[in-house]
């Protein structure tokens, strides 16, 4: 097998890794949204630069603490009731029920991001009070030279205090995505043992089915001709209508679920303009958020993992027998080889399909025109 044929095999085995690569990163994002993972970590990174003391005291300032603007996840909401049922029964000490807008604020909520010009200038407040300033070049004893340094001069000083902010948070960068990786790599050996995605198995039906083979790159140049990558992020192509707004379709709509059906009559009430699902988005940010991953997540497995799973016979319901001990070695090992490829992310998938699928058409335009008669 050779040429077009073993391109084509390339491509199958690329798609898989693709699709099963996004339903790991959605998976991936809605931990990070409820385990407020990203915060976590800056707060981490900046009791390391200032120490705890200091880290609560930064935390405090209006310009970073933006939790007391942010509502309860459930407020405003059809679950609001049985979330004040819930807190009213096990948190007697707490009347949920009254006016004080501090019991319906989250909390334990962190900045997943603060710019460096935030962070320096509730850094100068920090400094213009003598025992704070005295506790931070403690922790810092750098920091004093630069106070000595700039003599008064707040620029210079924002200055500095920004470019040690950058450094710090390009070290935490590369040691987040260091985590990342490892979090990839154990999600996507669970989703391939969950849905059977032996590497090895689906190369042996690919190598050996031409019309398989022929299915899955139809699909994958659909997919290819359907998406683009933006900002290292794999989204879908938008559609919009004739007055150049976004097109809301019954599928984005219909759901029988509580929180979409709360969006949706938001979403209905102002129009249905695209102007109108942004500022419902707005209001409510997480359930808005959680609906996008739903969606996203929803599309991706009814149509294209199951178109996929369907034409190669993934899943459970396709072992044929191959239950002896071999056979599960085998698998395992496959299943391996599929969470090594799905920690290597969807951004790097797509733009590889993307490339391998610009070849073969190259291949097969050269073949077609090296046989048209002169």
């Amino acid at each position: 097998m050779f040429g077009i044929e073993a391109l084509e095999v390339v491509i199958g085995l690329i798609f898989v890794y693709l699709l099963f690569s996004l339903f790991v990163s959605i998976v991936n994002e809605i931990i990070n949204q409820f385990l407020k993972i990203r915060g976590k970590e800056l707060r981490f990174s900046i009791e390391r630069m200032i120490g705890k003391a200091l880290r609560d005291q930064f935390y405090e300032n209006p310009k970073i603490n933006k939790t007391k603007y942010r509502s309860s996840f459930f407020y405003g909401t059809p679950f609001w009731g049985i979330y004040l049922w819930i807190r009213t029964k096990f948190s007697r000490d707490i009347d949920v029920r009254g006016d004080d807008l501090k019991k319906k604020i989250t909390n334990n909520a962190y900045p997943s991001e603060i710019s460096p010009t935030t962070f320096a200038d509730t850094l100068i407040e920090i400094i213009r009070d003598k025992k704070q300033r005295d506790e931070l070049f403690r922790q810092a004893p750098f920091l004093e030279k630069i106070y000595k340094r700039a003599d008064g001069e707040i620029e210079v000083l924002r200055n500095e205090i920004e470019d040690w902010f950058n450094e710090i948070m390009a070290y935490t960068s590369e040691w987040y995505k260091q985590k990342l990786r490892y979090v990839l790599l154990a999600l996507g050996f669970l989703t391939a043992a969950g849905f059977n995605v032996d590497s090895i198995s689906i190369f042996k039906t690919l190598a050996n089915n031409p019309e398989t083979r022929r299915a899955v790159v139809q699909q994958a140049q659909g997919f290819i001709e359907s998406h683009n990558l933006e900002e290292g992020v794999v989204v879908e192509v938008t559609v919009t209508d004739t007055s150049g707004t976004t097109a809301i379709t019954s599928d984005t709509l219909e759901n029988g679920h509580a929180i979409r059906d709360f969006l949706r009559s938001q979403y209905e009430h102002c129009g249905n303009t695209a102007a109108c699902v942004d500022s419902v988005n707005a209001a409510y940010p997480t359930l808005a958020q959680i609906n996008r991953s739903y969606e996203t997540i929803h599309a991706l497995v009814q149509e294209d993992i199951e178109q996929v799973s369907s034409v190669l016979g993934l899943g459970w319901g396709n072992l044929s027998g191959n239950t002896g001990f071999w056979d599960w070695v085998l698998r395992v090992i496959g299943w391996a080889v599929t969470a090594v490829a799905i920690s290597l992310g969807a951004p790097f998938w797509f733009d590889l399909l993307k490339r391998v699928i610009n070849l073969k058409n190259e291949i097969t335009k050269g073949k077609d025109t090296a046989t048209q008669p002169k």
